[in-house]
């Protein structure tokens, strides 16, 4: 365990470099002199870090994959959104992003934990303005792990992360790829365009790869 003081400005130098796309482990390690703080890189099978540059931080905590089925409808041809992604805007593509996973929190699809420990698996959500900004897994002794941006997966303690992911968190009950999958086909229907073509494409993507 880090002994942290200036957790705050570590987070935001943290957000800062992110901001200008200069975030990386080389500097995330160049700050510990300044900013003491436990931020590494886990270790992972070969075959997760072939998947790692093609996924985010919702599709990590929550156990998709960059596959055919995910593709179909992130990136199928033809099916797109009824508005702009607050997340990507002004793109109209579907994807699991943070979006998805305030329409999971919002429709209560994800429990919230209350009355038991915290354990390996549970999500953490970090917020701002009653928006999510980042979600992370945790792992054992309550490290978290989490995708950031379009870098590296990192494991680090609750608040060391950029302070543009948000001020606020809580915590849900983790689940399998089964679920996250049926839950992200349900965003999917409820912000595809509402033209019988589109749906029907997504129909298809969802009927083939399932």
């Amino acid at each position: 365990m880090v002994d942290y003081i200036p957790v705050d400005l570590l987070r935001k130098k943290l957000g800062e470099l992110e901001q200008q796309k200069k975030l990386s482990f080389d500097e995330i390690k160049k700050l510990r002199a300044e900013f003491p703080h436990s931020i590494q890189l886990p270790e992972q099978s070969p075959q997760e870090m072939v998947d790692l540059p093609f996924i985010n931080c919702a599709m990590y905590a929550f156990n998709l994959k960059s596959d055919d089925w995910y593709r179909a409808i992130a990136d199928g041809p033809g099916i797109i959104r009824k508005n702009p992604s607050r997340a990507t805007e002004p793109d109209y593509s579907i994807s699991a992003d943070t979006e998805f996973v305030d329409y999971c929190i919002n429709k209560r699809l994800v429990s919230a934990i209350s009355g038991r420990e915290l354990e390996s698996g549970d999500l953490v959500v970090y917020s701002d303005i009653d928006w999510c900004r980042h979600v992370g897994k945790l792992v054992q002794h309550g490290r978290i792990r989490s995708k950031w941006g379009t870098i590296d997966l990192f494991e680090h303690e609750l608040f060391e992360v950029p302070d543009i992911y948000g001020h606020k968190h809580q915590y849900f009950e983790g689940l399998g790829s089964e679920r996250a999958q049926q839950l992200f086909i349900r965003y999917a229907w409820s912000v595809v365009d509402d033209d019988p073509q589109i749906r029907i494409l997504l129909k298809s993507a969802i009927n083939t790869y399932s």
